[in-house]
């Protein structure tokens, strides 16, 4: 087992990637759309993070982190 991504919620999609690709060379791998949820993917080397966005007004304001695992086998 090994770690696939970190995620956070964050107040700016834009500040926040270009905080991690500044001052930790982060790149932007993907960007999707998910109900009121912009979501973005930041990679360095095997290092992946998830950067989420609420948007509209029901925006949540509470922060969040969460750690997501990757298994070869289930068994």
């Amino acid at each position: 087992m090994k770690l696939h991504h970190i995620g956070m919620n964050v107040n700016s999609l834009e500040r926040s990637k270009e905080f991690y690709q500044a001052h930790f060379g982060f790149e932007e791998e993907m960007f999707l759309k998910w109900g009121s949820e912009n979501i973005m993917f930041l990679k360095k080397g095997d290092c992946r993070l998830e950067l989420i966005e609420e948007s509209g007004e029901g925006g949540s304001t509470c922060a969040f982190l969460h750690i997501a695992l990757e298994a070869d086998d289930l068994e």
